[in-house]
């Protein structure tokens, strides 16, 4: 069995960037899994911050820049960090948002399963798309490298290898398609 470990060095507060109605969400969730003492303690140590679409932020001497995936069917918001990191949310990144992603070193981009297996796992009912349109969109928008994750895990021993194998016949750049716990250096 695999032994995971955290670094607990870390002294201060956690702050959570989120939209109002995720904070709302969490705030609820405090208030059902907490007893008062614990939910005072929580508010000692996290501090739950609403951002907004278009709004950018300082945080860790980053620029960071929140903006909404404009879901069909939940708020979200995605970020980009210091114009060189898109994460594009759990969902597709759509055309109005591309400028968000233009040129970036790093764009982190949900891909739901291979083109050929569309019919079986239908990735657009799920706001999801696959492989080969993901790797259209970072090469459109000239993405330096491709994170693709939120995929489906029916065939793990081989997912990297076909992912990649679809990902590079429509995106020039360097594909990555990380494993559970596996760490990528940005």
């Amino acid at each position: 069995m695999k032994t995971i470990r955290f670094d607990t060095s870390y002294i201060g507060k956690c702050n959570v960037f989120a939209s109002e109605i995720t904070i709302q969400a969490l705030n609820i969730l405090c208030d059902l899994l907490f007893n008062a003492k614990m939910k005072a303690t929580l508010k000692d140590c996290v501090i739950f911050n609403i951002v907004k679409d278009k709004e950018s932020k300082t945080i860790a001497n980053m620029e960071i820049t929140f903006f909404d995936v404009k879901s069909r069917t939940d708020y979200q918001l995605a970020f980009t960090l210091n114009e060189e990191i898109c994460f594009c949310g759990d969902e597709p990144l759509k055309e109005e948002n591309f400028h968000y992603a233009t040129n970036c070193k790093w764009l982190l981009h949900e891909a739901f399963c291979l083109e050929n297996e569309k019919e079986q796992f239908k990735p657009h009912e799920k706001m999801h798309i696959t492989v080969k349109e993901a790797a259209e969109i970072a090469q459109e928008v000239n993405a330096t490298n491709l994170i693709l994750w939120h995929t489906e895990d029916n065939d793990l021993k081989n997912r990297k290898k076909l992912y990649t194998a679809e990902a590079k016949r429509y995106f020039n750049g360097n594909i990555f398609i990380p494993n559970d716990l596996e760490r990528i250096e940005l």
